[in-house]
């Protein structure tokens, strides 16, 4: 920190005297007056100046006549209490006149530098930020990170601001200061809304007849919503299943290509050994149109209830379709496509569609339940807010 010492002989409170400590400030930091130099006052000084000065400076005796030590650029002794400042540079003494800063700055004064080490490239004069009550010219506590230079500013700080504003009258701010004890008592203050006794008691019944018929509207779609929705997560419950049916309809006719060419070679003739069989590999398309049908929601509970069931008789059913099939009895009626998955290009990846359709739908369907929720709560919240400014 930057020494500053004053002889006794002149008082400090001098700089102050055309300083108005009740004004609002208006111009920034004194530290970011200058940002070239640091300094709070207009540099017009060029380098060949100050190094002209510099010289003159250096060349100039330390002690006069009297042998008193002399100080500053201007070397007169100290004889009485100018405000001087020593600079972290050079060590050496300034007048604050002769390096033109403004006392009232003194105590903001972070690292001091003279102009001749500011011009030797030593350093800049640094300021820390002044506090933000206006007229207190102290630094703020910025190892808090606090805005005021102490507690007392603060608090002076807030009671000029509330008793300036217009939004709040005094018994409001004096209700929620007794009220509120800490920071997070203050932040929840008024964060849930005043529900009036028939909407926090649900006593709609109460309500005039215009709220009623909004509130039902919304509640009678939301409802149907909710119904659908449910229908939605049915559906994709059941297309899980079917996933598992095209799984298992493949292994069944793996499985049965295997036991018919174990029993082909049995009946061949037993000398001659023959060339074991490879045993058929199957990978079904097994998209069922059905899917799109709409059925009710019985069925798909029925379906999730007994789950095993439904899985083994449609393997049964869609197995029984393609024997018919290579047998030529391939039925009209049929909704299972039977066709090679890997040529089977109209209903290439048709599992992973459905899926991505059902689960739009849902996001779809939940969307507009919370924007029916949203409407019943404005609902209510306009109208309890219209009592109220009628009550007042």
């Amino acid at each position: 920190m930057t020494d500053i010492a004053v002889k006794q002989g002149t008082p400090v409170s001098q700089a102050f005297q055309d300083f108005d400590l009740d004004r609002k400030r208006k111009s920034k930091s004194p530290a970011l007056l200058d940002p070239r130099s640091g300094k709070d006052h207009d540099d017009t000084e060029t380098p060949e100046e100050i190094a002209k000065q510099y010289k003159k400076y250096q060349n100039a005796p330390k002690y006069n006549l009297n042998s008193e030590e002399l100080f500053c650029i201007c070397r007169r002794p100290d004889h009485g209490g100018e405000l001087m400042i020593g600079c972290d540079g050079c060590e050496e003494w300034f007048h604050f006149t002769c390096m033109k800063m403004n006392e009232a700055y003194q105590s903001l004064i972070d690292k001091f530098y003279c102009k001749f080490c500011q011009w030797q490239g030593k350093g800049r004069t640094r300021y820390n930020k002044i506090c933000r009550l206006p007229g207190c010219m102290k630094p703020i506590r910025s190892e808090l990170k606090s805005k005021y230079c102490s507690e007392e500013c603060g608090l002076e700080y807030m009671k000029r601001f509330l008793e300036e504003s217009e939004k709040l009258s005094r018994e409001e701010m004096k209700f929620a200061l007794t009220k509120c004890r800490a920071r997070d008592d203050l932040v929840s203050f008024g964060a849930t809304f005043p529900e009036l006794p028939e909407i926090a008691n649900q006593n709609f019944e109460k309500l005039p007849e215009n709220i009623q018929r909004k509130l039902s509207s919304s509640e009678s779609k939301m409802k149907k919503i909710e119904k659908d929705l449910q229908v939605c997560n049915m559906q994709e419950e059941y297309l899980g299943l079917r996933k598992e049916v095209v799984k298992k309809v493949n292994e069944a006719l793996k499985e049965k290509s295997k036991s018919e060419n174990d029993a082909d070679e049995e009946e061949g003739p037993s000398k001659k050994k023959k060339k074991k069989s490879k045993s058929a590999q199957f990978d079904l398309c097994c998209f069922d149109s059905s899917l799109y049908d709409d059925k009710p929601e019985e069925f798909y509970a029925n379906a999730l209830e007994n789950s095993a069931d439904t899985v083994a008789n449609c393997v049964e059913h869609i197995v029984a379709l393609y024997r018919e099939q290579q047998d030529g009895k391939e039925s009209k009626e049929s909704t299972v496509c039977l066709q090679d998955r890997r040529k089977c290009l109209k209903h290439n990846g048709w599992w992973n569609l459905i899926a991505d359709e059902l689960w739009k739908r849902s996001i779809e369907l939940q969307d507009s339940l919370v924007l029916l929720e949203n409407e019943k709560q404005e609902t209510v919240r306009d109208y309890s807010v219209q009592v109220y400014e009628d009550d007042s």
